[in-house]
């Protein structure tokens, strides 16, 4: 009997805490970086090549997406946008 993940797919969501603690992680790029790591994971995972990013802050979430083609400075957007 064979285990493991090999070949399976997988659904990757991103979601992020967006309170004021966090303000210089997504102003430093840590929180670009480690979004960029599960686009990654998602590349090899899922079967669209995209991330949902979901920010959580206490109120009405919201909801944006991350693809190979546009995650360049996106979650720095999506952090001003949400604000």
């Amino acid at each position: 009997m064979r285990t493991g993940i090999a070949g399976r797919r997988a659904a990757v969501y991103l979601i992020l805490d967006h309170d004021w603690h966090m303000e210089e992680m997504y102003e430093s790029f840590p929180v670009q970086a480690f979004a960029e790591r599960v686009l990654a994971l998602s590349a090899n995972l899922d079967d669209d090549g995209t991330v949902p990013v979901i920010f959580s802050s206490g109120r009405e979430p919201f909801l944006e997406e991350i693809r190979l083609d546009n995650y360049r400075g996106r979650i720095g957007q999506f952090h001003t946008q949400f604000d």
